[in-house]
């Protein structure tokens, strides 16, 4: 009698086991169905809201929508499939992602052009300025490392004799004054 205690205590234990591992496995694949229909969810575009997923709207549609996407993958159809009953339904229109044919495949390849265009006419105009010497500044530098356009010399002439600077003789250079910069300690007068 015993023996048959502990032989039934087993198959109960064993039993119990073989139910506890099929809940979990069901339990694995509603989780997994789940996860492929909130994946379609985020894929398709309320007709009713145009800038929403049905994932994201709240109108009366789009769970309805929800619900047909859950029901089809309960029934076994593919992400494809379920996509593909909805493009018939509602058109092309209700992807969130353009489908990649067709002139829709403009929206896919002309940021790429777009971006290799931008580079090529960037790299034409950094190259440009680099031969024409704009990198260097235009006019005449002054001991501090401004750059000075020819055209207003005459007139920092005039500033630096009416501000006492030393003006330019024939034989020795102009000794600028800056009067608003590399003033130290922020003092903003003239040095």
């Amino acid at each position: 009698m015993l023996q048959f205690e502990q032989m039934l205590k087993s198959r109960f234990l064993l039993i119990l086991v073989l139910v506890l591992m099929l809940s979990c496995s069901t339990l694995d694949q509603k989780q997994g169905l789940e996860a492929r229909a909130q994946q379609i969810d985020q894929s398709l575009i309320c007709p009713v809201c145009p800038s929403e997923t049905i994932d994201q709207s709240q109108v009366k549609l789009a769970s309805q929508m929800r619900l047909a996407v859950r029901e089809k993958l309960a029934d076994g159809w593919t992400e494809a499939e379920v996509l593909e009953f909805f493009v018939e339904r509602y058109g092309d229109a209700v992807l969130a992602a353009p489908p990649k044919r067709g002139f829709s495949m403009v929206a896919w390849i002309a940021p790429i052009f777009l971006a290799v265009g931008g580079l090529i006419i960037l790299v034409y105009l950094v190259r440009n300025m680099v031969k024409s010497g704009i990198r260097d500044g235009v006019g005449s530098r002054d001991p501090h490392g401004d750059t000075m356009p020819e055209d207003l010399l005459p007139y920092l002439e005039k500033i630096d004799e009416l501000d006492g600077g030393i003006a330019s003789s024939d034989d020795e250079p102009i000794v600028r004054t800056n009067l608003w910069f590399n003033a130290p300690n922020g003092d903003r007068r003239t040095k």
